[in-house]
């Protein structure tokens, strides 16, 4: 593979190609990484001490919801579009981003006066250094995006996965305990934002000198839609850990939940990564109403990733929750075949939102994320207190599909048609389908677990090239160019 094609702009399907490439290196093995971190902290620590942790991280991810409001993404938006004020721009945007973070941490530290639990307190308070720090990289990446030069953006996010998985393996095999593993994950976030700073530094000057009072109005007016959807956004992320802490009284309830949703937030990479890739130019079709064609094939390209994951998934809970967490964490695998489905429709959810805020239609998001959340919020007070840990993964799977069914019509009215058909994903579907069988008949000759993941890839794969999907010419083309 030539350089150019990993460092150089050159035309938009290399782009889309080579940004997704960056993004997807930098977040599936950082992530991968931080996914072994976690299943060792979650071994190591138990059930308890791992609820904390994965508890302070929620509450902090709901509190920090107030500080970006959506003006990361604004910024991606309006830059890529080469206006004339960006400079100015890019500066207001800042200073308005810092005065919501400043607002963000005084209500953090006014909640520790509610939080009774004195261990949680410190776990948040050093966690808060880690989100703070993010919050800020987040702006950088918004900056980064518009250029279109993830290649950045990686070598930011991958700097804090190294320092702080690196830092993380030493203090769960000498020092294990949650508020330790927390220390480790913010001087990670120290190291990525000197890198940040470092990367962007021909911007420092813009940040401080460029500021527009007239300019505060309109992106207050363009991004308070995002400051609902990014509320109702964490409210479906967080908000069942958190009714699981809270109702359940029990931080070991919140570890048997969480174990299960790290691995599925994982899945969520293909999506969150390829919409990122294509809204720029997204935004750049919207103009000669081109855009339904990359639509449709990011869909199939996400269906091709979510059929067999949750057909897999399905097949082999039991034994991915076994292999990677252990006889204590058994009650997970119930979890984990619930959240799994989530999978299909979230992919599609991202790739419509992202569409809705390329039209600039993000009141439109905001409502639909809204009723899912109330949806979310209410579900999880019935069956919480009634299924327990499981409620609230049914409930998270039947917001998810209302939203789902939200978006889609609402595509569907904009575009004069339907964004994707049965007929596009046959192929995918019946591939994924069949790989499933095989998956049943190969559990019964007892595989050890990686055995029978590289196995059904390998029978979706040949299913795939059997069936001529489309999707795998696509990549080839690309890589060939």
């Amino acid at each position: 593979m030539k350089a150019d094609f990993l460092f150089k702009n050159i035309n938009q399907k290399q782009i889309i190609a080579k940004n997704f490439f960056w993004l997807s290196f930098s977040q599936i093995s950082g992530r991968i990484l931080k996914a072994i971190l976690i299943i060792l902290a979650a071994r190591i620590l138990g059930a308890s001490e791992y609820g904390r942790f994965s508890l302070s991280l929620s509450i902090l991810s709901l509190f920090f919801v107030f500080a970006d409001l959506g003006i990361s993404s604004l910024v991606t938006r309006e830059l890529s579009k080469k206006i004339k004020e960006s400079k100015e721009y890019l500066s207001t945007s800042f200073y308005l981003k810092s005065l919501l973070l400043i607002f963000s941490i005084i209500l953090v530290i006014l909640a520790q006066f509610f939080i009774p639990s004195n261990k949680l307190k410190e776990i948040v308070l050093v966690l808060l250094i880690m989100t703070a720090l993010e919050n800020i990289i987040s702006f950088f990446y918004g900056i980064i995006r518009s250029t279109e030069k993830m290649e950045k953006e990686s070598l930011i996010y991958f700097s804090e996965i190294i320092v702080s998985v690196g830092l993380g393996f030493f203090v769960l095999f000498n020092f294990p305990s949650a508020k330790n593993l927390a220390w480790a994950y913010s001087l990670g976030a120290i190291v990525a934002f000197l890198i940040a700073l470092i990367l962007l530094r021909k911007y420092l000057k813009i940040f401080f000198f460029y500021f527009q009072k007239k300019l505060v109005k309109k992106i207050a007016l363009d991004a308070w839609p995002f400051a609902f959807l990014a509320l109702v956004g964490r409210i479906l992320t967080y908000t069942d850990v958190v009714m699981i802490g809270f109702l359940l009284k029990k931080s070991y309830l919140v570890g048997l939940y969480s174990a299960p949703l790290r691995i599925i937030t994982f899945f969520y990479l293909p999506a969150i990564l390829l919409a990122a890739s294509i809204l720029p130019s997204l935004s750049r079709k919207i103009i000669d109403k081109s855009e339904i064609v990359l639509i449709k094939k990011s869909l199939v390209f996400l269906s091709a990733i979510a059929l067999p994951l949750i057909a897999g998934g399905l097949i082999l809970s039991r034994e991915i929750i076994l292999f990677l967490f252990g006889q204590e964490y058994l009650a997970s695998a119930k979890i984990f075949s619930l959240l799994i489905l989530v999978i299909f429709f979230l992919y599609f959810i991202i790739i419509f939102s992202h569409l809705l805020f390329a039209y600039n239609f993000q009141k439109k998001n905001a409502l639909f994320l809204s009723l899912s959340a109330l949806i979310n919020v209410f579900l999880n007070f019935i069956l919480i207190s009634r299924f327990g840990i499981v409620g609230a993964a049914l409930a998270t799977l039947f917001s998810q599909v209302f939203c789902f069914f939200l978006f889609l019509f609402e595509v569907k009215k904009i575009e004069k048609t339907w964004p994707i058909t049965f007929f596009d994903l046959r192929k995918i579907f019946f591939a994924s389908l069949l790989m499933a069988v095989f998956l049943c008949l190969l559990k019964l000759f007892s595989f050890p677990l990686p055995i029978l993941i590289f196995l059904g890839a390998l029978i979706y794969l040949f299913f795939l090239f059997l069936f001529r999907e489309s999707t795998l010419k696509e990549i080839r083309e690309i890589f060939r160019q």
